[in-house]
């Protein structure tokens, strides 16, 4: 074991505004191309089942009857999105920047379809400060990933903004350092929000969880 420290960080809701990127400003562009949002979010659904990637969700709504979409349309949103810079939480680079690389190791540890987390992270140019990438298929799974990197490390952080997730750490390595990160505002929590601003990341506060995670809002130090 050495005696460095390593962080595995959530990606989605934790560095990565994942709604205001997916939940707003991807769906908005295609209900202006017509799509309604019942088609939207059950498309979304049978995708999911398979692993998503916006290729995979526009070329499905492209073959709804009356819904086709061109090439060159279906090109254009996808190039729309190829920069994610602009979806990163203020704080998430700064936070990535003050690490020393000889002493602290930073991981992504990320759950979801490993093409498309993969796309998200590369697009939001973080990709430069990690030594490794995980990603996981299967929910409460990031456990078994910490479990098997434990004994390269003298010390082990996890932030998430899934409280199962910490809780499986914890479980599966008792002394890691958990941190329950919560990126909603707080007047919003209970506010009805126009246009799915934090849609996903709301769901996530009402899981109940087992051990004491330090709660969090911001990455800074």
């Amino acid at each position: 074991m050495n005696q460095h420290t390593v962080y595995f960080l959530d990606f989605d809701h934790t560095l990565f505004d994942t709604d205001r990127f997916f939940h707003v400003d991807v769906q908005e562009r295609l209900l202006a191309l017509g799509v309604d949002a019942e088609l939207w979010r059950s498309t979304y659904d049978a995708v999911r089942l398979s692993g998503y990637t916006l290729e995979k969700h526009m070329a499905v709504i492209a073959r709804q009857p009356g819904r086709q979409l061109s090439p060159h349309i279906t090109q254009e949103i996808i190039a729309e999105f190829s920069d994610l810079r602009r979806y990163l939480f203020p704080d998430a680079v700064s936070f990535l920047q003050s690490f020393d690389p000889l002493h602290t190791h930073l991981a992504i540890l990320s759950f979801g379809n490993p093409d498309w987390q993969r796309f998200k992270v590369r697009a939001s140019g973080i990709e430069p400060f990690f030594q490794n990438l995980f990603f996981t298929g299967a929910e409460y799974s990031k456990a078994d990933v910490v479990r098997s990197c434990a004994a390269r490390y003298g010390e082990i952080v996890a932030i998430d903004n899934h409280p199962g997730e910490l809780d499986a750490i914890r479980d599966a390595v008792p002394s890691a350092r958990t941190f329950l990160i919560n990126r909603v505002p707080e007047e919003k929590v209970l506010a009805e929000l126009p246009g799915n601003s934090f849609l996903e990341a709301k769901k996530y506060l009402d899981i109940p969880f087992r051990h004491h995670h330090t709660p969090c809002v911001t990455l800074q130090k």
